[in-house]
């Protein structure tokens, strides 16, 4: 009887669950237990809750387990970081939160060099960003052309720079940004014969002066 009340009870006088490692702590140790533990039912309901959930979802690998978060951007952050390890694209769909679907679209796009996923972001700026990522990882210079002006200016020419490809330059919009594009080509060649390639007097003498 005594072994009974001891195991039953923490110096406290509250009751101790014998099956529970975690419930004779102190709560906010009490809560970092189960956390760690991966008892998120036991857990008081709150962000720190959901992040549990978020955390047991990921390690299962089921986005069902999502399901057991109310609060919508907690739940959206959950099922992004399941369709990032499940590689699962169609999860994104499901997600109401739109920053995290945004994101979720993002990921798996970049960790799959994948620009079609890019075309579901709503976000503008990283919109931009996922096509920019994939066609300098990739040198595919037409996602370029999913940006504004100025960027597709800037990527294209990055492209040509990587590739040494002066091909690419006479897509550009302007005969100052194509000649620019070629100088910077011509410099990565080391070749100072296709300076004659560069069709503005000005931006060919530059080029002319860097080999001197």
């Amino acid at each position: 009887m005594v072994m009974l009340l001891v195991t039953a009870c923490n110096m406290s006088g509250k009751a101790v669950d014998p099956n529970d490692s975690c419930s004779s702590l102190e709560e906010g140790a009490k809560q970092n237990c189960y956390f760690e533990n991966h008892y998120c039912s036991k857990m008081e309901a709150g962000n720190f809750r959901d992040s549990c959930i978020a955390e047991l979802a990921k390690l299962q690998q089921s986005v069902a387990a999502c399901d057991l978060i109310k609060n919508e951007v907690n739940k959206g952050h959950c099922m992004e970081k399941v369709a990032e390890i499940t590689a699962n694209p169609e999860i994104c769909k499901n997600i109401a939160d739109k920053y995290w679907a945004d994101n979720c679209y993002y990921n798996l796009a970049l960790n799959d060099r994948d620009p079609i996923l890019c075309a579901n972001i709503k976000d503008l700026g990283q919109y931009e960003d996922c096509y920019q990522r994939i066609a300098l990882a990739t040198n595919e210079h037409l996602l370029c052309d999913n940006l504004t002006s100025q960027a597709r200016t800037g990527c294209i020419i990055k492209i040509a720079q990587q590739t040494k490809n002066m091909g690419l330059c006479p897509s550009l919009d302007t005969a100052l940004n194509i000649d620019v594009c070629r100088f910077r080509v011509v410099k990565l060649l080391e070749d100072k014969e296709a300076c004659s390639k560069i069709e503005i007097k000005e931006v060919r003498d530059v080029c002319l002066d860097y080999f001197k």
